[in-house]
């Protein structure tokens, strides 16, 4: 599976994530249940279609221009996760199917809704074990640390 490849934030549910919800993830469980077809080249999308679910999961509960989409571009978002879903069906590689979601994403007309994949072929890139977490997302540390005041008696941890 390729999860967590997105950022969200928390916003509160408007009425209009409430409506996309319900549109977006009513026919999911129907798609879920279905066995994806076997391609020529026995590429399996199975793990891609259920990551574009959880997708549309988060665009309804936190995508802060979801209500502009709607109302107005008045974007048909039931036939747009149709697309896609055919499109991740069909995909025959990983880059496929990354052309897929972001072909659905660059639809809602937002330059910020965007996916960053990990790694060049969206792979995590390769981390030394023992590397900070910090250092893996490319935070470093300062060349003059500042003061510790931690060492000071009024500092109770």
């Amino acid at each position: 599976m390729v999860g967590g490849l997105f950022r969200t934030t928390c916003v509160p549910l408007r009425p209009a994530g409430i409506l996309l919800s319900c549109l977006l993830l009513g026919p999911i469980f129907a798609v879920q249940a279905q066995e994806a077809p076997t391609k020529p080249n026995n590429f399996d999308s199975r793990p891609w279609i259920g990551d574009f679910h959880q997708l549309l999961h988060e665009l309804g509960t936190h995508y802060s221009n979801l209500e502009w989409a709607l109302n107005d571009r008045k974007m048909n978002v039931p036939d747009l996760r149709k697309k896609t879903e055919d499109a991740l069906q069909n995909a025959h590689s990983d880059s496929d199917t990354r052309t897929a979601i972001k072909t659905s994403l660059d639809s809602f007309g937002d330059g910020q809704l965007e996916i960053e994949w990990s790694g060049a072929e969206g792979r995590a890139p390769k981390t030394k074990p023992e590397a900070d977490v910090c250092e893996q997302l490319g935070y470093h540390p300062r060349a003059k640390p500042g003061i510790d005041n931690s060492a000071g008696p009024q500092f109770l941890a």
